[in-house]
């Protein structure tokens, strides 16, 4: 197939996708003009197109970087949640890029603290902060 013939299918498909299922194999015939080799190339267009039908291709752009901005992630830390058999989780007060914000209670006692947590991944050791 030559680049001219390889475009045209391209534009070809495109327009085709658009329509419904049933009107497309009419519309490819007028299309294609009986050029078979056209036609195999869109109708293999359309396929790989139907077999990933929840393709990134399909988001709009501000799905896709919605998704980069804010992965959806399961909370950390739940109020409720007892660390080290000492200190409890009472809420959460925030969080970004590196960790989650939490007022946490010593069990001992009554007294509240607040606590930074890092997201798993987030953190660096001493060595590797000085390295």
């Amino acid at each position: 197939m030559t680049p001219e013939k390889y475009r045209l299918a391209s534009e070809l498909f495109q327009r085709v996708r658009e329509l419904a299922k049933d009107h497309r194999e009419s519309a490819l015939d007028e299309a294609c003009n009986g050029d078979g080799e056209l036609r195999e190339q869109v109708l293999e267009l359309l396929a790989g197109d139907e077999a990933v039908p929840s393709s990134f291709l399909n988001l709009t752009a501000l799905e896709d970087a919605a998704a980069l901005i804010a992965p959806a992630e399961p909370d950390l830390l739940a109020p409720g949640d007892v660390i080290a058999s000492r200190y409890r989780v009472i809420e959460r007060i925030g969080a970004g890029g590196m960790g989650v914000c939490t007022w946490l209670r010593i069990c001992a006692c009554a007294g509240r603290s607040p606590s930074r947590w890092y997201r798993p991944g987030r953190t660096r050791t001493p060595a590797q902060r000085s390295g």
